[in-house]
C-alpha cells in the first residue's frame, strides 16, 4: 500500500496543479476573449475530450502491458508499434478537423465569424494542436504503466502551467485573438509530447532502434477494441451535451454552458489521479492471482473516491453561484450559469463512482458490460438531449445529463461486481459509499446553511472550508480510509 499511497498522491497534485491552471485562467480569457469566442475553447475542449479517447485503446492497452511481467524488449517491440498507429491516428484527426473546418463552422455552429475571426480558421487551427496534443496520451499511459507517477505529474503540472498561463500571458500582451490561443498551444504541446516520449523510451533501457513491428500487437488488439469502443462511448456520454447544445443553443448561451461544463469537469480530475493509480496495481495483482489483496485495494479504491470526489461535487453544487462569482467577477453571468453548475457538479459526482468498477474490469481483461452499459446510457441520453433542448434549454440537458450518470452509478458497478465475483456485493458497496457520503452531505449542507448570512468576503473561505470539513468527515466514516490513516499515524508516531 506504501506504494499505492505514494502513486496516489503524485497523481493528485499533479491533476490538482492542471485544475487549478484551468480555474486560475479561464476567466482571464473570459475578460480578454469574451463569452461567445470563449465557446469556441469550450467547443475546443469537447473535441479533445472526444478525440482523445478515440485512441483505439491503445493508451490503457500500453499502461496494462507496462504493468505486466513481460520483458523489456517485448515492451519496447509493442511500444514502437502502438506509437506509430498513434501517430497516424493523431494525425488523420488532426487534418480531418482542419479539412472539415469550413463544414464545422457553417453547418454545425451556424457562425461564419465571430469577435472578428474567421470561425473555419479557428478550427483548422484546432486540428493543428489536435495532431500535437493526442500523442501526450500515449505517453502518459505507458509512463502510468511503468509506476513512473511522481516524475510524469511534475512534468505535466510544469506544462499545464505553461500551456494555461502561458496562454493567458500572451493574449495579455498580444492582441487578444483566438489565434494566438490555438498557436500558443500547439507549441506547447508539441514540446510536451517530445519529453514524455524521451522519458518513456529511457525507462525501458537500451536497445538497438527497430522500425514499427505491427505483429507484436497480436494478443492485445481484442482487449485494445474494447477499450475503445467503451472509450467511444464514454466520449459521447461526456461530451454529447456540449456538441448537440452547439447546434441547438445561442453562441453566447453556449457560452455560459460551456463555463459550467469546464468548471465542473475540475471534479472529474479529482476521480482521474484514483484511476491512474489503482489500475496498474489492479492488473498486477490480476495477473498474478492474488484474488484477496485484489479487493482489499479495490475497496480501499472505493473508499477513496466516495471521501475526495462526492465531498467536492456536494460544495460545487451548494456553492455553485458564489464560487462562479468569485471565479468570474461577473454577477450576470453567476446568476445564469449557476444552475447549470449546480446540475453537471451532481453529474459529474455520479460519474466519478464507476472509475474503480471501470478499472476492476479493465484490469480483468474485460470491456464488453461496459461497452453495453454505455450503450443504454447513450441510448437515453442523446436523443432526450435533442428532445429536451428544444423545449428546456440548458438547465434542462443538465438535468437530463444528471439522470443519465445518476442511473449508470446504481447499475454499473452492481453489474460489475456480479461478472467478476458472482454476487452483487451490494452490502460491501452500500457499506464503502453510503456512510462517507452522507457524512459529507450532513457536513456541506449545514456549512452552507452557516455561511448563508456570510458577507462577500467571507464567502471564498466558507467554500474552503466546506470542502475541506467534508472530506475530513467523509475520511472518518470511511473504515478502510480511517483504518489505513491510523496505522500510518501509529508507524509515524512510532
Amino acid at each position: 500500500m506504501a506504494r499505492l499511497s505514494h502513486n496516489l498522491a503524485a497523481n493528485f497534485m499533479g491533476q490538482g496543479v492542471t485544475a487549478l491552471a484551468g480555474v486560475l485562467f479561464l476567466p482571464v480569457y473570459v475578460h480578454l476573449l469574451g463569452i461567445e469566442r470563449f465557446a469556441l475553447i469550450g467547443i475546443y475542449a469537447s473535441l479533445y475530450a472526444v478525440m482523445a479517447l478515440l485512441d483505439g485503446g491503445l493508451s490503457t492497452t500500453l499502461n496494462r502491458e507496462m504493468a505486466a511481467d513481460s520483458s523489456a524488449a517485448q515492451r519496447r517491440a509493442r511500444l514502437r508499434a502502438m506509437e506509430c498507429v498513434y501517430v497516424a491516428m493523431a494525425g488523420a484527426m488532426g487534418i480531418g478537423v482542419w479539412l472539415l473546418s469550413p463544414l464545422l463552422a457553417r453547418h454545425w455552429l451556424g457562425v461564419v465569424a465571430v469577435g472578428g475571426e474567421q470561425v473555419a480558421h479557428i478550427f483548422a487551427l484546432m486540428g493543428l494542436v489536435l495532431l500535437f496534443q493526442l500523442p501526450v496520451t500515449l505517453y502518459n499511459g505507458g509512463l502510468l504503466g511503468q509506476q513512473r507517477h511522481i516524475a510524469l505529474n511534475a512534468v505535466n503540472a510544469a506544462f499545464a502551467m505553461l500551456r494555461w498561463g502561458g496562454a493567458a500571458l500572451v493574449l495579455w500582451i498580444l492582441p487578444p485573438r483566438l489565434e494566438t490561443y490555438f498557436l500558443w498551444h500547439a507549441g506547447a504541446s508539441c514540446l510536451h509530447a517530445g519529453v514524455l516520449a524521451t522519458m518513456l523510451w529511457r525507462g525501458l533501457g537500451g536497445g538497438a532502434w527497430q522500425g514499427p513491428q505491427l505483429a507484436a500487437l497480436r494478443g492485445i488488439l481484442r482487449f485494445s477494441g474494447g477499450v475503445w469502443a467503451v472509450s467511444l462511448l464514454g466520449a459521447v456520454l461526456l461530451q454529447a451535451d456540449k456538441l448537440i447544445l452547439g447546434r441547438l443553443l445561442p453562441l453566447a448561451t453556449l457560452g455560459q454552458y460551456m463555463l459550467a461544463a469546464m468548471f465542473a469537469l475540475v471534479i472529474a480530475r479529482a476521480s482521474s489521479p484514483i484511476f491512474s493509480s489503482f489500475f496498474p496495481r489492479l492488473s498486477a495483482l490480476v495477473a498474478r492471482g492474488n484474488r484477496a489483496e485484489l479487493w482489499e485495494v479495490y475497496h480501499f479504491g472505493v473508499q477513496a473516491v466516495a471521501v475526495i470526489v462526492l465531498p467536492i461535487a456536494f460544495t460545487v453544487a451548494l456553492f455553485a453561484h458564489e464560487i462562479l462569482l468569485i471565479w468570474t467577477r461577473d454577477a450576470a453571468l453567476a446568476g445564469e450559469a449557476a444552475v447549470i453548475l449546480r446540475l453537471l457538479s451532481l453529474g459529474v459526482g455520479c460519474s466519478g463512482l464507476l472509475v474503480l468498477p471501470y478499472a476492476l474490469l479493465f484490469a480483468h481483461g474485460g470491456t464488453r458490460l461496459a461497452f453495453f452499459c454505455n450503450l443504454a446510457a447513450v441510448a437515453l441520453l442523446v436523443p432526450g438531449l435533442v428532445i429536451i433542448a428544444d423545449g428546456y434549454g440548458a438547465v434542462g440537458a443538465a438535468a437530463l445529463w444528471l439522470a443519465v450518470n445518476a442511473a449508470l452509478a446504481a447499475s454499473f458497478p452492481l453489474l460489475c461486481h456480479h461478472k467478476l465475483a458472482g454476487s452483487l456485493m451490494l452490502g460491501g458497496w452500500l457499506r464503502d459509499l453510503l456512510p462517507p457520503a452522507l457524512a459529507a452531505l450532513l457536513t456541506a449542507g449545514l456549512l452552507r446553511w452557516a455561511a448563508s448570512g456570510a458577507g462577500p468576503g467571507w464567502q471564498a473561505a466558507a467554500i474552503v472550508a466546506c470542502a475541506a470539513l467534508s472530506i475530513g468527515a467523509a475520511v472518518l466514516a470511511a473504515a478502510h480510509l480511517r483504518g489505513w490513516l491510523l496505522l500510518r499515524l501509529r508507524g509515524g508516531l512510532a
